[in-house]
């Protein structure tokens, strides 16, 4: 059976990497995915954005399990970072989290792993600053629930329509 992992994040960095980095981001894609055990397609591409207000890295890579792509806005104080990785491997939410953070120093993030075949939701917010985390369901605005592991009706609602028009 293949398994279907998504893993979302949105957090806030504090190494920012600039236009003369896009070489050493590459690389660090490449040992990024052969640490997640991913074989790459295509890519990695990294391109340095100079537009206003749309400034910062940009990164994609096709994988054979599917992909990995990133945008950060380093006119914003902390920058964000915004990671994408989609997989129909094996997916480590704790491992990505600690690589982003070797890479970026991330500090304060929001991350979702979807496990799409289940459709469980596992949820994650922190800030490094006061080791304060909690995993919530995805969409609550407080803490409901203990555990990593949610199901959300609405949520899975939402997916199985995107599915059903796909199909169409």
């Amino acid at each position: 059976m293949i398994n279907h992992h998504h893993f979302l994040l949105r957090g806030h960095i504090n190494h920012v990497p600039d236009g003369f980095d896009t070489e050493r981001t590459r690389l660090w894609i490449k040992k990024f995915l052969t640490a997640m055990r991913m074989e790459i397609e295509k890519g990695p591409y990294v391109s340095y954005i100079t537009d206003q207000g749309n400034r910062g890295m940009t990164a994609c890579c096709l994988i054979k399990t599917s992909h990995l792509a990133f945008h950060i806005w380093d006119e914003e104080k902390p920058a964000v970072l915004q990671f994408d990785f989609y997989t129909c491997g094996e997916l480590d939410f704790d491992e990505i989290i600690k690589l982003l953070k070797i890479k970026f120093h991330l500090t304060t993030y929001d991350a979702m792993h979807i496990e799409r075949d289940s459709m469980i939701i596992r949820h994650r917010e922190v800030d490094e600053k006061t080791r304060e985390g909690q995993s919530r369901p995805f969409g609550a605005r407080t803490p409901t629930l203990q555990g990593d592991d949610y199901r959300k009706a609405d949520y899975l609602e939402e997916i199985q329509d995107v599915e059903r028009m796909r199909k169409r």
